[in-house]
C-alpha cells in the first residue's frame, strides 16, 4: 500500500459506511457519509478513512497542533481497544487539515501526562494501528479487538 486511497488493495475492502448518530439525534441516519475501509497483516491494521461533505466550506478546522484536543474542529477518531477489556484503549484523531492526534485511554482514563504516543503513521487518513497487541485466538488464527470509529462535525452540533 502507498498511502493513497485509491491503491488497489483499498479498493478490494468492503466500505463501512452504515454509521449511525450519536449526537444530537442518537440512532438516527448521520447527516453526512462517511466510508472506513479496514486491511490488516501480521503487525498491523490499517484504516482507510472518506469523510464526505455536503458543504465543504462549512468544516470547521483549526487545530494544527499535533496531540492536542480537537475537540473544537470536526474530525475522525478511532478508539481501539486492541486487548478487548473496555478499559484501556489507543486514540487516533485527525481534522480536516491532516492535524493529528493520538492519545492513550488506561483504565478508562484519557493519560493525563502528555502524549501516550502510541504511534501514528497517517497519510491522507490512511491510519495505522497497534494489530500486534490485540489477542490472538490461535484456534482462528486472527486478533480479536474492539473499535470505535467516530466523525464528528461540529455544525450539526450547534456549535
Amino acid at each position: 500500500m502507498d498511502g493513497t486511497l485509491d491503491d488497489p488493495l483499498w479498493l478490494q475492502a468492503t466500505p463501512i459506511s452504515n454509521f449511525l448518530q450519536r449526537e444530537p439525534y442518537e440512532g438516527q441516519a448521520p447527516t453526512e457519509t462517511t466510508e472506513v475501509r479496514i486491511l490488516y497483516d501480521k503487525h498491523q491494521v490499517y484504516f482507510g478513512v472518506t469523510c464526505f461533505d455536503s458543504d465543504p466550506k462549512g468544516l470547521v478546522a483549526t487545530e494544527l497542533r499535533r496531540d492536542v484536543s480537537q475537540e473544537l474542529d470536526d474530525y475522525f477518531e478511532i478508539i481501539i481497544d486492541s486487548s478487548h477489556d473496555r478499559r484501556n484503549a489507543y486514540v487516533f484523531q485527525v481534522n480536516p487539515l491532516g492535524t493529528q492526534r493520538d492519545a492513550l485511554i488506561t483504565e478508562e482514563q484519557a493519560a493525563e501526562s502528555g502524549d501516550g504516543d502510541p504511534g501514528w503513521d497517517g497519510v491522507r487518513v490512511d491510519l495505522r494501528g497497534p494489530h500486534h497487541e490485540g489477542r490472538v485466538d490461535c484456534n482462528r488464527g486472527y486478533s480479536v479487538f474492539h473499535a470505535e470509529l467516530y466523525a464528528v462535525t461540529k455544525r450539526d452540533l450547534g456549535h
